[in-house]
């Protein structure tokens, strides 16, 4: 039995990075802490929150774009290294994307793997009750790889307004207490580069959903150089990516949870993800590529 959903959204997409200092991680103050260059526009902090920690992040060589790229780790099983910032922002963007690579070893107990984390979220005052209220939020886990990757991480807005804060967190570790990583060496290194945000040019962003998958999309859309089909369920499955001529012009196996799919040597047009999965179903979703 073949479905098809046929999702064309008409709308163009940008992307800046004119609002997070330092995106590109070029600029490093060699002199505050000698023998550990300190990331500007950036707080050192551990995972638990606490400013001021330094002590696993370096800035790595070479960069995905650039120079630079900067890395994190998590040290001995009780903490780990973190970067965060805040920064104001007038708009409401769609996805936050970058590149990274990403390695994790050394670890003991019932966790055989971990995984690193980019978390993003807005906020705007609220004058009326004198809070900041969280307009809209996001989250992405980063598995294994070697060489740098894209990854997109969708955010989602659960209320009205615009936003006038954001704060990216990055983290190298998921995993929690002695249970994860050997007290005597490092763990997980975790190396980002080359932040952007994205932003459709409508004001919600609408990711094409498979009802098959339950919580399965396909995003962004349109798009300029990677779709992401999102695959938390975790259902076994195979793609061919077809052209309005009904030629096969990239075909793969789904990773779970997150399979990145480079478009940008396209060609502008629509573009069909005809997917199988290993139940024998067939299903087909549709992106425009500009």
């Amino acid at each position: 039995m073949r479905n098809s959903l046929y999702f064309i959204l008409a709308f163009l997409s940008f992307s800046s990075n004119a609002q997070i200092v330092n995106a590109d991680f070029e600029k490093w103050n060699d002199t505050l802490v000698p023998g550990f260059p300190r990331l500007e526009g950036w707080d050192h902090v551990k995972r638990t929150g606490t400013v001021g920690g330094f002590f696993g992040t370096w800035r790595d060589t070479p960069g995905e774009h650039g120079k630079y790229g900067l890395m994190v780790s998590r040290w001995y099983y009780y903490d780990w290294d973190a970067v965060r910032q805040i920064t104001p922002i007038n708009y409401n963007p769609d996805w936050l994307t970058g590149f990274y690579r990403y390695t994790s070893t050394n670890l003991v107990g019932p966790n055989p793997q971990d995984t690193a984390t980019v978390e993003v979220y807005l906020t705007l005052w609220n004058s009326t009750l004198n809070r900041r209220d969280t307009v809209g939020t996001g989250s992405q886990d980063l598995w294994l790889s070697t060489v740098y990757a894209p990854f997109i991480c969708p955010i989602g807005y659960t209320m009205a307004g615009i936003a006038d804060s954001f704060r990216i967190l990055i983290s190298p570790s998921k995993l929690k207490g002695p249970g994860g990583c050997r007290d005597s060496n490092y763990c997980s290194f975790l190396t980002v580069d080359s932040l952007n945000f994205e932003q459709n040019t409508i004001s919600v962003h609408t990711p094409v959903i498979a009802p098959l998958f339950g919580s399965f999309t396909l995003y962004p859309n349109p798009v300029t150089n990677y779709v992401v089909m999102n695959n938390p369920m975790g259902a076994d499955f195979s793609y061919s990516v077809v052209n309005n001529m009904g030629q096969v012009v990239a075909s793969g196996i789904g990773q779970k949870p997150n399979t990145i799919l480079p478009v940008q040597n396209f060609p502008a047009g629509i573009f069909s993800v005809v997917i199988k999965t290993a139940k024998g179903q067939d299903y087909s979703l549709r992106f425009l590529k500009y």
